[in-house]
């Protein structure tokens, strides 16, 4: 079930955007749904102020107040968002990159067709008809284009060829031929960008994850930071002279660090030094990451992983240690819940008898208020060994997102501290990819030609926009039916 809604849209441009003034704002909209003291995570980009914000809510807040959720969990974390981890990474590789005049020629020029192509609408009706795509064009601060850009290019570099040899003598697009540099590529320069392309495929494949909501959820965090850890150790390695072998892995092949054969070691190492270069800002997230219990405890609470991921993507030294580090975390926050159980008394209880003739008895476990009645050979009252007798659960193999809901809703009697813990975990987000896309969709809502919405209108379409897509009243892909398409019956 959808479980992300957008509580509020605030107007920030007479305020300055400091920590205390954003803090200041989500402890009202918080406070207005009755929900800071459940507050167990804050995901945000990894801008100064979102920081700042962080540290305000925790030490002049939560910390005094002894929120619940705080006092649970023995703090409230800081998910730093992994696309913008993921972005700012490939912003260093870039960067690196544009110190080698073979590259930086090629990828300027790649640059600059992008920019005529996208602001002329007659070169945009003129590859239409040709069937070719426009190559991505974003912000400078969606590094990630910069990859889909060279990608875009390489992938109908002949289509843009013959496209450009078809339309280059034709008169009304003279203006075309002033630019023919930015068709012509040696094949150094060819066989770099594509070098690169297929190196850096990781960080599009990771950010794409990251825009579904299906994964975009904190029990992937270690999937994601491991990988990218082993990907900078094999990066290492190619450039030192070794041979990767080809993985049956279907999402990565890290043998594309390998390079085909005509390709020089010092044309790979130009790539791979470049990469090399973003992994001293990766290593600083990671150790962020490895001191956060939340990714760890949101995969361990996961039925569909649980610990298999622990011995897959780390060492076996440290996979011993992070699952005792969550023994630990986990068995302390059952140790702080109290889970009101109470016994019905033999006059007001329900009796069902087995085949063999025995009477049932029941406990009945209060949650949220609710009384569920529960057999009393089912289920310990006491809320330590919930943690136990769930280690010895099966593992969902090939399970969904969806499929460790339906478990946790399906055993909320019998692990009814762990299943508020692991509900919450797996709803919390790892990229506020998705905040990123109603940003998006508020510049849309403020065109030019409306400028004069207020604040409080632009408001109240974003959040019924939002209330419509997860309440399943409005579709993008329903059909618009008029009038006309029922006839004069209509």
């Amino acid at each position: 079930p959808v479980n992300c809604h957008l509580l509020d849209f605030i107007d920030f441009s007479d305020k300055k955007h400091t920590g205390e003034k954003i803090c200041v704002k989500v402890i009202e909209v918080l406070n207005e749904f009755g929900i800071l003291h459940k507050a167990a995570s804050i995901t945000v980009d990894n801008a100064t102020n979102n920081i700042a914000f962080h540290s305000h809510l925790i030490n002049d807040h939560l910390k005094v107040a002894r929120a619940g959720a705080f006092e649970q969990l023995d703090g409230v974390r800081l998910i730093r968002c992994a696309s913008h981890v993921l972005s700012l990474q490939f912003h260093r590789i870039v960067g690196a990159l544009m110190g080698n005049t073979i590259f930086e020629e090629a990828f300027s020029k790649i640059t600059k067709l992008a920019e005529k192509l996208k602001w002329s609408p007659m070169l945009r009706c003129s590859l239409k008809n040709f069937r070719l795509p426009l190559i991505p064009l974003e912000p400078e601060t969606r590094w990630i284009f910069k990859w889909r850009q060279v990608n875009a290019f390489l992938e109908h570099r002949k289509g843009y060829m013959d496209w450009y040899a078809a339309i280059s003598n034709r008169p009304k697009f003279s203006a075309i031929k002033k630019h023919s540099n930015l068709f012509s590529y040696d094949l150094k320069e060819l066989e770099l960008l594509q070098y690169f392309v297929d190196c850096c495929s990781i960080f599009e494949i990771q950010n794409k994850q990251l825009q579904d909501s299906q994964i975009n959820n904190i029990s992937n965090g270690m999937s994601i930071y491991y990988v990218l850890e082993n990907y900078y150790t094999l990066c290492e390695y190619a450039r030192d002279g070794g041979i990767i072998p080809t993985s049956s892995n279907s999402v990565y092949n890290f043998s594309v660090l390998n390079g085909p054969s005509n390709l020089s070691m010092e044309e790979k190492q130009i790539v791979l030094n470049a990469i090399l270069a973003a992994r001293p800002c990766f290593q600083e997230y990671l150790n962020h990451f490895r001191k956060n219990p939340l990714y760890y405890v949101a995969t361990a609470l996961d039925p569909t992983s649980k610990f298999h991921d622990f011995h897959n993507l780390m060492s076996e030294d440290e996979a011993n240690l992070k699952i005792q580090e969550t023994d630990w975390f986990i068995n302390g926050y059952l140790q702080r819940c109290s889970t009101n159980v109470e016994t019905v008394s033999d006059s007001n209880m329900d009796r069902t008898s087995t085949p063999e003739g025995k009477a049932l008895k029941f406990t009945i476990v209060k949650i949220n208020n609710i009384k569920y009645p529960v057999s009393a050979r089912n289920i310990e009252q006491n809320a330590s060994s919930e943690w136990d007798r769930y280690k010895k659960e099966g593992v969902i193999h090939n399970g969904s997102r969806i499929d460790a809901i339906q478990w946790w809703y399906n055993h909320r009697v019998a692990y009814p501290n762990l299943f508020k813990l692991a509900l919450a975990l797996l709803y919390s987000k790892i990229s506020t990819s998705g905040v990123e896309g109603i940003f998006s969709v508020s510049g849309k809502v403020l065109r030019k030609d409306r400028r004069s919405l207020s604040s409080k209108n632009v408001k109240n379409i974003m959040l019924l926009r939002n209330h419509f897509r997860n309440f399943g009243l409005y579709d993008k892909k329903v059909k618009l039916m008029f009038l006309d398409d029922f006839g004069d019956s209509a």
